[in-house]
């Protein structure tokens, strides 16, 4: 499958996944909760956290031993030590477009028709009343 072709299908099921979600806990409008002084893990600071996977990924490719998680994680513990709220966009599409590269190298390690994932699947509706928007 083209690169162009693998995109457009991923984009197409990161829409529909959207949807999914929206379906379910209805259109979700949360505070960004990010910066250094966060508490990302019970005593454990955003910053130090992020510096701990900035080494972690560092090392690890290093030793040539890196993978999408070393990457990923990275991405992620940046945006959520970042303290300015106008750098949350670029941020985030960093971290979009990292999910996105793994996606692709799932989608071209996989068999041309691959079973249906859950997420591709009926959503199911979360009819408790004040239950927690976790997603899947």
């Amino acid at each position: 499958m083209a690169a162009i072709d693998t995109m457009e299908t991923l984009f197409r099921r990161v829409r529909h996944e959207r949807g999914r979600q929206d379906q379910i806990y209805g259109i979700q409008q949360h505070p960004a909760g990010t910066g250094p002084d966060v508490e990302v893990l019970p005593g454990v600071q955003a910053q130090v956290a992020q510096e701990a996977m900035q080494a972690a990924c560092t090392a690890a490719f290093a030793e040539g031993a890196g993978t999408w998680r070393h990457v990923l994680l990275e991405e992620v513990a940046e945006t959520v030590s970042e303290p300015d709220p106008a750098a949350l966009p670029d941020h985030l599409l960093q971290v979009a477009a990292v999910a996105l590269a793994w996606l692709e190298t799932l989608q071209a390690e996989t068999p041309a028709n691959p079973s249906p994932t859950p997420a591709q699947q009926q959503p199911q509706q979360n009819t408790s009343p004040g239950s927690p928007a976790l997603w899947s």
